[in-house]
């Protein structure tokens, strides 16, 4: 098998994994899911936008590859710019998906990590002297 099928496999068994998760949560969740609020679509739409600057980060990051390291285990395995593009898809699909699912109490805190964890990340990239590129 050559690397390029590896990689479209690899991330083709992510994509089903992530699916499988989902779909259980689907399931075992109260099939009456809280109304999403503004403040939760307010903190959806930045979470969404923290994760396209991290993609451009990143994006960036490989441009420049002989001068950073990936930390992110995943996207130090599959580099390429269409694997950026899609793990970033599947971050921001997903999140919204959990977001949805969870009940209305356990919102702002999953919302409030992932917003912390992206700023750190871009604030961190930023001093490194990482651009966005797309």
């Amino acid at each position: 098998m050559s690397k390029k099928m590896m990689v479209q496999f690899s991330f083709f068994i992510y994509c089903i994994a992530m699916g499988i998760v989902l779909l259980f949560c689907a399931l075992c969740c109260d099939s009456r899911a809280d109304e999403l609020t503004d403040a939760d679509i307010y903190r959806q739409v930045a979470i969404t936008a923290l994760l396209i600057g991290d993609m451009g980060q990143t994006l960036d990051s490989n441009a420049k590859r002989t001068h950073y390291r990936e930390l992110n285990p995943y996207l130090r395995n599959h580099d390429t710019p269409s694997e950026i593009r899609q793990y970033f898809a599947v971050a921001i699909v997903g999140s919204a998906v959990v977001t949805k699912l969870l009940p209305a109490e356990y919102r702002p805190y999953w919302q409030y990590g992932l917003i912390g964890i992206e700023v750190a990340m871009l604030l961190q990239n930023k001093r490194v002297g990482l651009r966005f590129k797309f």
